[in-house]
């Protein structure tokens, strides 16, 4: 009996075994939750805003989870496609020893550079690489190893190891490879959540502008913000503030930005009561009128 057919079945039992472990709902809402507070944190964070102070709950998270986790998923799934149809033409066997070889060679450089990056960010070698990118080669590398000392074994037509040794061998690599996904996804949240704050800075001249009024002076400074106090209505709100735009509600604050700011401005958080009114106006209005 040759290799193959005598460990055709490890690969789909340890599969089953870490669906059983993962599949409970509460897992994969831990997951979310964890992957969507690092976007959130970083998101947050660009704009000098700690997402501790802002309140923001489990839904919060799970919402912005999606999209740090969506491509990381979707490339996921597309090699495991593409890796199951070139097992199933026999394209994936290696010819000879030297290939092998090779093969493995290539697959503990690429695990020892992705192992240095991950254990050690501040490294020159690999400082140019997004922070997702070291633990997704550490991954390949792990798996590019595992197949070539299985090939090696076949090649040199070694006896099968036992039941309990091949299935400790794919335990060990399903939960390096784990690890490293994980802190992958983690790292590609984080990337996201910058990301997206950028790209808000961006398209911040065309979004509504807010003009804020509140019943209390709120002592709101800012490039461009203008602050007026007004007579006293019939609503009370005698504190007006000009050139904000609403960054988002997050929990129990609204956080601003300042229309007129500069590369990476400084948010502006403000608690949410019936002190405080919010009247929009559309981007390019008539925008810090002298009229309250």
């Amino acid at each position: 009996m040759t290799e193959s057919a005598d460990t055709s079945g490890d690969l789909p039992r340890l599969v089953k075994i870490a669906a059983e472990v993962l599949a409970p709902v509460t897992v994969i809402t831990a997951l979310l939750y964890f992957f969507g507070r690092k976007r959130a944190e970083y998101f947050f964070y660009y704009f000098g805003v700690d997402v501790t102070t802002l309140g923001l709950g489990t839904t919060d998270y799970l919402v912005v989870a999606q999209d740090g986790i969506v491509i990381p998923v979707v490339a996921v799934g597309l090699v495991v496609l593409v890796a199951a149809w070139l097992r199933s033409s026999g394209r994936l066997t290696i010819p000879g020893p030297r290939a092998a070889w090779s093969v493995l060679s290539a697959g503990a450089v690429l695990a020892g550079l992705g192992l240095l990056q991950v254990v050690d960010p501040g490294q020159w070698l690999l400082g140019g690489l997004p922070s997702w990118v070291p633990p997704i080669g550490f991954a390949g590398g792990v798996l590019l190893v595992a197949w070539a000392v299985r090939a090696l074994r076949a090649l040199r037509g070694a006896a099968p190891p036992s039941t309990a040794t091949r299935m400790t061998e794919w335990g060990a690599v399903f939960l390096l490879i784990s690890v490293a996904a994980f802190v992958a996804v983690s790292n590609y949240s984080a990337a996201v959540g910058a990301n997206r704050a950028r790209q808000f800075v961006d398209e911040m001249p065309w979004y509504p502008s807010v003009v804020l009024r509140s019943v209390a002076d709120l002592g709101i400074v800012g490039d461009g913000v203008t602050a007026r106090r007004c007579p006293v209505g019939e609503d009370g709100f005698r504190h007006r503030y000009d050139g904000l735009v609403l960054l988002v509600q997050a929990g129990d604050r609204y956080v601003f930005l300042p229309r007129e700011v500069p590369v990476r401005p400084g948010a502006i958080t403000v608690p949410i009561n019936d002190q405080v009114r919010l009247d929009y106006q559309p981007a390019g209005g008539a925008e810090g009128s002298s009229r309250c």
